[in-house]
């Protein structure tokens, strides 16, 4: 008997911690543990609050300091929302700060964020108002978004415009056949240097006797050597010039 006892207040006891345990998650994971805390309050006003709830987190750099405790109504006939923030009392905010909603998550959940106001401001006081600016979601970046689409759509257009009227301005049919004629004059240019090259190779054509006759190529190298030394324009043989000044030599009585 007295064995059954010991176990059940053993069980008992496992029963009741887990029961604490389970609790403490409970406040934990469902956000109660911070309203249980010294806090004090702030009303936001919004142009737009639509998918903020009551206990929607407040937080400062991605770090929790409060809940919105109220769901969000409409004030001045309409034309904003007010949204009650509980802020935990060891996070002052300070007067200027910037108030803004944005989303998380897969499902976009809404919370409000807290951006602090310089230094030098005074900290705000429990019920004090304040206006808030809503952080741009993808509806707000979409429609940012649709005049730069629109202009690039217009640019898009004139390009396909002005590259038609190039085709039908510049590709005549005119044109078209001077091209075809060109390519076809390089290629048949190609063809017969390619075939000057072969016969080079096997020791046939023009281009080999050049590079094979001693004589042409002794001419080729003064051609060459007349050019450098002359120019184009005042090309002049170098080999006729030294032949009349040995004439002229020749001719002159030797000195006594």
């Amino acid at each position: 008997m007295k064995q059954n006892s010991n176990t059940e207040i053993i069980v008992g006891g496992f029963l009741v911690a887990g029961l604490a345990l389970l609790g403490g998650l409970i406040l934990v994971f469902g956000g109660f543990a911070q309203g249980m805390g010294p806090s004090y309050e702030v009303v936001v006003e919004f142009q737009n609050a639509s998918d903020l709830i009551k206990g929607a987190t407040v937080t400062f750099s991605g770090a929790p300091i409060g809940k919105v405790v109220k769901q969000p109504y409409p004030i001045n006939e309409g034309r904003a929302v007010a949204v009650h923030l509980k802020i935990q009392e060891n996070f002052k905010i300070r007067s200027g700060s910037r108030f803004l909603i944005g989303s998380k998550g897969m499902l976009g959940d809404r919370y409000v964020d807290v951006q602090q106001g310089e230094v030098d401001k005074p900290y705000l006081e429990d019920g004090a108002h304040v206006e808030g600016a809503r952080a741009p979601g993808f509806e707000e970046l979409a429609a940012n978004a649709k005049p730069i689409m629109e202009r690039m759509n217009t640019i898009a257009l004139q390009v396909e415009s002005i590259t038609q009227k190039l085709d039908q301005d510049l590709m005549t049919p005119d044109t078209t056949k001077d091209i075809r004629d060109a390519i076809k004059s390089l290629k048949s240019v190609l063809a017969k240097s390619d075939e000057l090259l072969t016969l080079a190779q096997k020791g046939k054509g023009p281009l080999a006797m050049i590079l094979t006759d001693e004589k042409m190529a002794k001419d080729f190298s003064a051609f060459a050597s007349n050019l450098r030394e002359h120019g184009p324009l005042f090309y002049e043989d170098s080999s006729v010039e030294a032949a009349k000044n040995k004439e002229k030599t020749k001719i002159l009585p030797p000195r006594r």
